[in-house]
This record gives structure tokens, sequence and C-alpha cells, in this order.
């Protein structure tokens, strides 16, 4: 029984290191959301900016558009990963899959929950400002779990820099030029990891 259980613990060791050692496979992935993020944030800031004719209740069809659009891809993406490598069934990636997954399950609940404030409430649509330092927040989270779980140094980096954007877009929080200070803040954050999984991935 002991041989037993030190085989067992041995292998699992071993697939561990396995998962550790595998690519994250969601770099398109998170190359879709970010580029579709980051014009949504510029969009939102030039709208309620008065940049454009646009009246700035348009900022919720923007929204609308980005994640509508960013499900699609996702799920088209997701198909082709799933069928393709087997990595993906690894810890890292299925931690992965999990904490991106569940992050925007919190986005998507305080969202309606600010509806639900607005409208019984009588809240101001500012409410909404507070849904991108949380977003910053949620990719430190993330990106903090995977760079313990992978020991990479990108995704170290990339936790750093969001939540330095979370700090920073709280403190403007109030402010129209907080949607373009945070486009930029997470292109940068968003494009540097994803493409290094891309090139990981693509290598592997």
């Amino acid at each position: 029984m002991t041989s037993t259980l030190i085989e067992n613990l041995e292998q699992a060791a071993q697939i561990a290191k396995e998962g550790r050692a595998s690519p994250l496979l969601g770099g398109e992935i998170g190359l879709t959301w970010t580029i579709l993020a980051t014009i949504a944030l510029m969009a939102h800031g030039a709208i309620i900016s008065g940049w454009t004719p646009l009246n700035p209740n348009f900022v919720g069809l923007v929204w609308l558009v980005y994640g509508v659009t960013g499900l699609l891809i996702t799920a088209i993406l997701a198909r082709r990963l799933n069928n393709m490598s087997s990595a993906s069934c690894t810890l890292t990636n299925q931690a992965s899959r999990a904490t991106w997954v569940s992050s925007g399950h919190v986005i998507v609940v305080v969202v309606m929950s600010i509806i639900v404030a607005i409208n019984v409430n009588d809240y101001s649509f500012d409410l909404f400002n507070v849904i991108v330092p949380l977003a910053f927040s949620l990719a430190t989270l993330s990106y903090a779990v995977l760079a313990k779980l992978t020991g990479q140094g990108y995704l170290r980096f990339a936790a750093i820099l969001s939540g330095s954007a979370a700090s920073v877009t709280l403190m403007i929080i109030h402010e129209p030029h907080m949607y373009f200070v945070a486009g930029i803040l997470l292109f940068i954050s968003g494009v540097i990891p994803s493409v290094i999984e891309i090139r990981k991935a693509q290598t592997a």
C-alpha cells in the first residue's frame, strides 16, 4: 500500500512538472479580448469626452458589441484549441481557463448589479466606471496565479502592470480620460503576455 501511495505521488508530481513546462494556449483568446477591450475603452472615452457626435448613452451599445464579438470569437478559438492539443488539459491551462472565466463571471455579475442599482436607486451612470479598476484587479489576480504556477517572468510583469493600472484608474475614476489611460495600460499589459504565449505555443 505504501509503495502504491509513493507511486501515485510520484505520478502526480510528474504530471505537475509536465503541466508547468507546457505552454499556455490562451494567447489568441487573450489577444482578442485585449484588442476588443482597448477599442471599446478608447471609443467610450471619445464618446463621453464629446469628441464624437454620438450621445453618451451610445457607450452601452459599444460594450454590447464588445461582449458579443468577444464571446463569438472565443467560442471558435476555444474549440480549435481543445481539438488541436492535449496540452489544453494540463494543470496550468485548466487554471488559466478557470481564473479568466471566473473573472469574466464576476464582471458580468457586477455589471448586472450596477444596472439594477441605477434603475432602482436612480444612481448615476458613472457607477459603471468602477468596472475598469475592478477588471484590472481581477487580471492582476489571474496573472499572479499563473505566474506562480508556471514561474514565467512575463506573467509576473503583467500582474504588476495590471495591479498598477488598477491603482491608477481608481485614482482618476471620475475623469473621462480614465478610459484613454485604461486603454493604453490594457494594451501594454495584455498584448505582451498574449503574444509571448502564442509564440511559445507555436514552437512547442
